[in-house]
């Protein structure tokens, strides 16, 4: 939740989000997805607790006409565990989303319009709840899979439920939370992508991302190292050196020059 251009001890992200591939269905496994990225949650995203206690996540995002979908490949070592329902879905492992559709570069309190979007990762169907909304959405699904790091947690969103209208090149307001607890009385700590604690009461810690109408890799090069593996490379980065970074990471096995959009970065 930060707005474009902010000061603070880390730097506005920015992302683009593609377009659901042909045949993407919400089954805990991420395929097919966009051949794009993750986005990286750790220790430096940290907002609550002594220690980030080796828990993190890698997260993907992409949409249709009907939803918002993620992906998150969860790193814990007492997975997905929340027996809690509702409100209280984030004092467990959960995931948050954290959601403005109207006046995008307005910070303080949270609008009427603002959305925060609770996700459990209790196995194997999580629930999903949007805070202070008296209708919960209807078409929201949420499965969650165990893997040998933690867990693999997919979600739909319905755009309805966001107050948005899809369209390539829309944008809004967006954070993402990792919050982790053993399902004992409260949370043990929580992580936010881009904004700071109290996301749930304030919107100026928020970032401002938008839907691509294609499913080509757009890199975005961030300047919080921690955060993101591009960090490391000069901002001056020609195509030919993408591509083949791409390659090597795995990200594709055919890649065309026409492929891909030069980076844009936060100052």
């Amino acid at each position: 939740w930060r707005p474009e251009g902010a000061v603070g001890e880390r730097a506005a992200k920015s992302v683009q989000i593609p377009h659901a591939v042909s045949g993407h269905k919400v089954d805990g496994v991420r395929e097919p997805w966009p051949g794009r990225p993750s986005e990286r949650i750790d220790g430096s995203c940290l907002v609550s607790g002594a220690d980030d206690g080796g828990v993190g996540a890698d997260f993907w995002l992409c949409w249709d006409r009907e939803n918002l979908y993620l992906f998150a490949e969860v790193r814990d070592s007492t997975p997905a565990r929340n027996s809690r329902k509702g409100k209280d879905l984030w004092q467990s492992d959960c995931i948050e989303l954290f959601v403005g559709s109207e006046e995008l570069g307005k910070g303080g309190p949270l609008l009427f319009s603002d959305r925060q979007v609770l996700i459990s990762a209790g196995r194997p169907e999580g629930g999903i709840w949007i805070v202070n909304r008296p209708e919960q959405p209807a078409g929201a699904r949420v499965v969650v899979t165990p893997n040998t790091n933690g867990y693999a947690l997919e979600a739909a969103i319905p755009w309805n439920a966001l107050g948005i209208t899809p369209e390539s090149g829309r944008k809004f307001r967006f954070d993402i939370g990792l919050d982790d607890g053993d399902d004992g009385p409260r949370r043990l700590r929580q992580f936010m992508w881009s904004g700071k604690a109290g996301n749930s009461a304030e919107r100026t810690a928020n970032t401002t991302i938008s839907a691509s109408n294609n499913s080509i890799i757009t890199l975005v090069i961030f300047s919080t190292p921690s955060c993101s593996p591009w960090a490391q490379m000069p901002k001056q980065i020609s195509t030919t050196t993408i591509i083949n970074t791409i390659i090597k990471a795995g990200w594709a096995n055919i890649v065309s020059k026409a492929a891909f959009t030069p980076a844009v970065s936060s100052p």
